[in-house]
């Protein structure tokens, strides 16, 4: 098949704007397992199956926002106060999410599917597996 120079030069725009804007989109979310896209944006309620700081069930809600630039911001805490979140992070149905709480720097790892929540909660020197649920905003 032969594709002229002046078709080509009309298609060019057309295929970079697809790339960009696919590229932009793949920047915030990938698909999970099921080709679902997993934004990270919205609130997580979690608790720790195993001790954590001196609790028997930690509970922590999250709550995260994505700004227009897509850069992800929000907090973490329960009814001891609130940090905020300094970076998060989605690969595939796997969300990262990393701070400075009182407590010490936390990173949570979690595993998203469908509704359902599972990962492990890192707090200063300690780690808990967590579960909970996810409320996409």
């Amino acid at each position: 098949m032969f594709i002229s120079p002046r078709s080509l030069a009309a298609v060019a725009p057309l295929c970079l704007a697809f790339a960009l804007v696919a590229g932009a989109a793949g920047a915030q979310s990938r698909p999970d397992s099921t080709g679902v896209p997993i934004v990270a944006s919205g609130v997580y309620d979690l608790k720790s199956t195993q001790p954590l700081l001196g609790m028997t069930e930690f509970p922590v809600t999250c709550t995260v926002r994505s700004g227009v630039s897509g850069a992800y911001s929000g907090t973490c805490g329960n009814d001891q106060g609130d940090a905020p979140i300094g970076s998060v992070s989605v690969s595939g149905n796997v969300v990262t999410m990393s701070g400075d709480s009182p407590a010490g720097p936390f990173k949570a790892i979690l595993t998203i599917v469908g509704k359902d929540v599972t990962g492990t909660l890192e707090i200063g020197s300690e780690t808990a597996k967590i579960k909970g649920t996810f409320a996409p905003k």
